[in-house]
């Protein structure tokens, strides 16, 4: 059974259509990659499935249970998170307040831990995505690279069954990347299931398992990174000269 099943999305603002007639699945403990072009609608795909968005028709299903309708901090509760594209970080906190806000949520409260335990998973947090230097400092002193790995440490902090990252390399040196990527891995083996949109595709194909191709908010193709990276639609519409140099790093 899918984890998350995605059944006719639509979604559309006046005249112009974001999402359209999107249908796809995400199977437990993948690594799920969505491309295509900006203005593609990934964005607001991800604004629906999470509740920041109304759909303007059709289904999500998280493990079965109907999700759309549902508000944000519901979807949180039941087990999804996600990160943003534009990070908004709440200036004025350091870095380990940051990652002690989810703690509040009921998700994490039924766990009964003391706040020692909470701080300790919250400098852990830090640590996974190499910030452990900077937990005292706020977060206006921190760069937007820091502030896009602290937003994804934010979101890891609800301890979320199904994680949505949104461009989580933009902004990033290589170190960097290459530890979130170790760290991307490190949850799929613990049973985090993950769905990546991103434009660094070099990095993105040796991560995912299967990788969809979305176009004017409609799907344009899905499978397996190898196959994608030579599928000619997929070429005419975003790879364009960028296809043969992946198609050659897949082989």
């Amino acid at each position: 059974m899918a984890l998350l099943a995605v059944s006719s999305l639509s979604k559309s603002f006046g005249g112009v259509t974001a999402v359209n007639n999107l249908s796809f699945e995400v199977q437990p403990g993948a690594i799920f990659g969505i491309i295509g072009p900006n203005g593609a609608g990934k964005t607001s795909l991800f604004n629906v499935l999470t509740g920041f968005i109304k759909a303007s028709g059709g289904s999500v299903q998280f493990r079965g249970q109907e999700v759309l309708g549902k508000k944000p901090y519901e979807i949180v509760e039941l087990g999804m998170a996600r990160s943003f594209q534009l990070v908004k970080p709440f200036f004025g906190m350091t870095a380990l307040e940051t990652l002690l806000l989810p703690s509040w949520s009921p998700r994490i409260q039924r766990h009964g831990r003391d706040r020692g335990a909470l701080e300790r998973a919250a400098e852990q947090r830090l640590e996974q995505i190499g910030l452990a230097a900077r937990g005292a400092l706020r977060v206006d002193d921190l760069n937007q690279g820091e502030l896009r790995l602290l937003d994804i440490a934010r979101a890891l902090s609800t301890e979320p069954d199904l994680l949505f990252l949104d461009e989580p390399f933009s902004g990033l040196g290589h170190e960097h990347i290459a530890r979130l990527s170790t760290l991307l891995m490190q949850l799929r083996d613990r049973g985090v299931t993950i769905v990546i949109i991103e434009h660094r595709l070099r990095e993105l194909m040796r991560l995912v398992d299967r990788v969809m191709v979305i176009n004017f908010g409609s799907k344009l193709a899905e499978g397996n990174p190898a196959d994608i990276v030579r599928e000619p639609a997929v070429i005419e519409a975003y790879l364009g000269s960028k296809g043969k140099d992946l198609a050659a790093a897949s082989s």
